[in-house]
């Protein structure tokens, strides 16, 4: 098979198939071919973390371009996403199977910008998936056939999404292939936060799983009447002197789904509170009010409950976060006033 060069790189066009001519044509083949990969330092992110892909030997193992597909590797996207990868050598064949513990290469890694003519093998490798045979297919549906390179199986963006099971997008801004659950945006900041009653969403990882979760605030108390709450709440609620009050507000959070169907803790170290000027307030032991927020909630349930903080009394604007990172950068803002 004679060298392909590419003349134009088409990034966005990540499911355009391959002719049935070229590299995968439906029936199985035992043949090596040299080809011109485009490297366009292509991110790999699954469930919201960025992933550095590796192979069975810790390599890294970029994605690359090849007529306008993108081909990932399938041993490397699948332990990010927490499933075992064996290769049985006796039949050719790729056994994806039970759900482990996720890879951690979760850093951003700096891939090659270049075309490199690379000798890729076709051994009539199959992709079993929790036992079961598949057939991938491309964005057209015409079968398409894994390939072999340095050792590393690959398949276009589509053939994976359809073997795992799991939704795959393109962000042309971020030049990222993403994986599973999809990052969400919102249209508020910490500059114009969410005013209450207002559901938000937010992509949630951690390190047993990652989630998307609906918040909402359903109502604040400041000044007296947030005292009287917590005076009632516990004894251990002591009266504030100086310029601090209490804060307390009632929370909603649904999940919506998670990477691996298994349930979410949620508690009240989820929230933080801010000050107009966006610094965050030290923690104080406060005693919610009943139902205090927090719980073990599967996909789709809700669960509501009682947050509080102190915060100072001059504050005329609070602000409550609910994730985010140790700075307060990310996460969903929430205003913390009635007006």
């Amino acid at each position: 098979m004679k060298q392909k060069t590419i003349a134009r790189i088409a990034v966005p066009a990540l499911l355009v198939s391959l002719c049935a001519s070229m590299l995968l044509g439906a029936a199985a083949s035992y043949s090596d071919a040299a080809i011109t990969a485009s490297y366009r330092n292509i991110k790999l992110m699954v469930d919201g973390v960025y992933q550095t892909p590796t192979d069975a030997d810790g390599n890294i193992v970029e994605p690359f371009i090849y007529e306008g597909t993108t081909y990932l590797p399938v041993r490397a996207v699948s332990e990010a996403l927490g499933r075992k990868v064996d290769f049985d050598a006796s039949t050719n064949t790729v056994l994806i199977g039970e759900t482990t513990v996720a890879s951690q290469n979760t850093t951003e890694y700096e891939g090659k910008n270049s075309d490199e003519s690379i000798d890729i093998a076709y051994r009539d490798v199959k992709i079993s998936v929790d036992g079961t045979l598949i057939d991938p297919k491309d964005a057209a549906g015409n079968p398409v056939e894994p390939f072999i390179y340095n050792g590393t199986t690959y398949l276009p963006v589509r053939a994976v999404s359809q073997a795992l099971g799991k939704t795959v997008e393109w962000n042309a801004k971020k030049n990222t292939v993403q994986v599973g659950l999809q990052p969400v945006e919102t249209q508020y900041t910490s500059k114009t936060s969410c005013p209450i009653g207002t559901w938000q969403r937010i992509l949630v990882s951690d390190a047993e799983r990652s989630y998307i979760a609906r918040v909402r605030l359903t109502s604040v108390y400041l000044g007296e009447e947030a005292a009287d709450m917590a005076y009632a709440a516990s004894y251990k609620n002591r009266q504030l002197a100086g310029d601090r009050q209490y804060l307390i507000a009632k929370v909603s959070v649904t999940i919506e789904e998670t990477s691996d169907g298994q349930p979410v803790t949620v508690d009240s170290s989820m929230f933080r509170a801010f000050s107009n000027a966006k610094k965050e307030y030290n923690y104080d032991s406060v005693v919610a009010p009943s139902p205090k927020f927090g719980g073990s909630i599967r996909p789709g349930q809700t669960v509501n409950g009682s947050i509080a903080f102190i915060i100072k009394q001059s504050d005329y604007s609070p602000r409550i976060v609910f994730g985010g990172d140790a700075d307060g950068v990310g996460g969903l803002w929430f205003r913390a006033t009635r007006g």
